[in-house]
Protein backbone atom coordinates (compact mmCIF):
# COMPACT_ATOMS: atom_id res chain seq x y z
CA UNK A 1 0.00 0.00 0.00
CA UNK A 2 1.35 3.44 -0.82
CA UNK A 3 2.18 5.94 1.85
CA UNK A 4 -0.69 8.28 0.91
CA UNK A 5 -3.18 5.38 1.00
CA UNK A 6 -1.85 4.39 4.43
CA UNK A 7 -2.23 7.98 5.62
CA UNK A 8 -5.80 8.14 4.29
CA UNK A 9 -6.67 4.84 5.98
CA UNK A 10 -5.11 6.02 9.23
CA UNK A 11 -7.06 9.29 9.03
CA UNK A 12 -10.29 7.38 8.35
CA UNK A 13 -9.69 5.05 11.31
CA UNK A 14 -8.84 7.98 13.58
CA UNK A 15 -12.04 9.75 12.53
CA UNK A 16 -14.10 6.61 13.25
CA UNK A 17 -12.58 6.25 16.72
CA UNK A 18 -13.14 9.93 17.52
CA UNK A 19 -16.70 9.76 16.21
CA UNK A 20 -17.43 6.67 18.31
CA UNK A 21 -15.96 8.31 21.42
CA UNK A 22 -18.10 11.39 20.84
CA UNK A 23 -21.26 9.26 20.52
CA UNK A 24 -20.36 7.46 23.74
CA UNK A 25 -19.72 10.77 25.54
CA UNK A 26 -23.09 12.04 24.29
CA UNK A 27 -24.77 8.89 25.63
CA UNK A 28 -23.05 9.44 28.95
CA UNK A 29 -24.26 13.06 29.05
CA UNK A 30 -27.79 11.91 28.27
CA UNK A 31 -27.55 9.28 31.01
CA UNK A 32 -26.43 11.95 33.50
CA UNK A 33 -29.37 14.13 32.45
CA UNK A 34 -31.76 11.28 33.21
CA UNK A 35 -30.11 10.21 36.49
CA UNK A 36 -28.57 13.35 38.06
CA UNK A 37 -30.94 13.16 41.03
CA UNK A 38 -29.75 9.64 41.87
CA UNK A 39 -26.47 8.54 43.37
CA UNK A 40 -24.15 8.49 40.37
CA UNK A 41 -21.86 5.51 40.09
CA UNK A 42 -19.58 5.13 37.11
CA UNK A 43 -20.09 1.36 37.01
CA UNK A 44 -23.88 1.81 36.77
CA UNK A 45 -23.61 4.38 34.00
CA UNK A 46 -21.06 2.35 32.05
CA UNK A 47 -23.16 -0.79 32.39
CA UNK A 48 -26.34 0.98 31.29
CA UNK A 49 -24.73 2.30 28.11
CA UNK A 50 -22.70 -0.86 27.47
CA UNK A 51 -19.19 0.46 28.04
CA UNK A 52 -16.42 -0.64 30.32
CA UNK A 53 -15.93 1.53 33.38
CA UNK A 54 -12.34 2.36 32.42
CA UNK A 55 -13.26 3.29 28.82
CA UNK A 56 -16.12 5.50 29.99
CA UNK A 57 -13.84 7.25 32.44
CA UNK A 58 -11.07 7.68 29.87
CA UNK A 59 -13.13 9.22 27.06
CA UNK A 60 -15.50 11.54 28.93
CA UNK A 61 -13.20 14.44 29.81
CA UNK A 62 -11.36 14.65 26.49
CA UNK A 63 -14.68 14.67 24.62
CA UNK A 64 -16.62 17.04 26.91
CA UNK A 65 -13.92 19.14 28.53
CA UNK A 66 -15.30 18.28 31.95
CA UNK A 67 -14.96 15.42 34.40
CA UNK A 68 -17.99 13.22 35.06
CA UNK A 69 -18.16 14.53 38.62
CA UNK A 70 -18.05 18.16 37.47
CA UNK A 71 -20.72 17.48 34.87
CA UNK A 72 -23.04 15.87 37.43
CA UNK A 73 -22.45 18.70 39.89
CA UNK A 74 -23.15 21.33 37.23
CA UNK A 75 -26.40 19.59 36.25
CA UNK A 76 -27.50 19.36 39.87
CA UNK A 77 -26.68 23.02 40.49
CA UNK A 78 -28.64 23.97 37.37
CA UNK A 79 -31.66 22.20 38.85
CA UNK A 80 -31.11 23.89 42.22
CA UNK A 81 -31.06 27.34 40.56
CA UNK A 82 -34.29 26.49 38.74
CA UNK A 83 -36.00 25.30 41.91
CA UNK A 84 -34.83 28.34 43.88
CA UNK A 85 -36.23 30.60 41.17
CA UNK A 86 -39.56 28.83 40.73
CA UNK A 87 -40.58 27.26 44.05
CA UNK A 88 -40.88 28.06 47.73
CA UNK A 89 -39.39 24.73 48.84
CA UNK A 90 -36.94 24.74 51.72
CA UNK A 91 -33.24 24.82 50.90
CA UNK A 92 -32.96 21.26 52.23
CA UNK A 93 -35.77 20.06 49.94
CA UNK A 94 -34.27 21.85 46.97
CA UNK A 95 -30.91 20.22 47.65
CA UNK A 96 -32.49 16.78 47.76
CA UNK A 97 -34.59 17.37 44.64
CA UNK A 98 -31.50 18.53 42.81
CA UNK A 99 -29.57 15.39 43.78
CA UNK A 100 -27.68 16.62 46.85
CA UNK A 101 -28.69 14.42 49.79
CA UNK A 102 -26.25 16.24 52.12
CA UNK A 103 -27.59 19.74 52.85
CA UNK A 104 -24.33 21.28 54.06
CA UNK A 105 -22.48 19.95 51.02
CA UNK A 106 -25.17 21.41 48.76
CA UNK A 107 -24.86 24.81 50.45
CA UNK A 108 -21.06 24.70 50.13
CA UNK A 109 -21.19 23.81 46.42
CA UNK A 110 -23.89 26.39 45.77
CA UNK A 111 -21.90 29.11 47.56
CA UNK A 112 -18.81 28.21 45.50
CA UNK A 113 -20.88 28.43 42.30
CA UNK A 114 -23.07 31.47 43.00
CA UNK A 115 -20.99 33.39 45.50
CA UNK A 116 -23.94 33.34 47.89
CA UNK A 117 -25.95 30.81 49.86
CA UNK A 118 -29.07 29.21 48.38
CA UNK A 119 -31.24 31.10 50.88
CA UNK A 120 -29.64 34.46 50.01
CA UNK A 121 -30.03 33.64 46.31
CA UNK A 122 -33.71 32.80 46.82
CA UNK A 123 -34.28 36.00 48.83
CA UNK A 124 -32.58 38.11 46.17
CA UNK A 125 -34.48 36.42 43.37
CA UNK A 126 -37.78 36.71 45.24
CA UNK A 127 -37.27 40.46 45.86
CA UNK A 128 -36.21 41.20 42.28
CA UNK A 129 -39.12 39.25 40.77
CA UNK A 130 -41.68 41.32 42.67
CA UNK A 131 -40.75 44.50 40.83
Amino acid sequence: MSSSMEQEEHARQTHLVESRQLRHAEKMMHWIEEHYIDEIRLDHMANDIHLSKSYASRIFQPETGSSITDCVTARRLKQAYLLLETTTLSVEDIGRRAGFPNGSYFIQLFRNSAGTTPLQYWQYFERSSRY
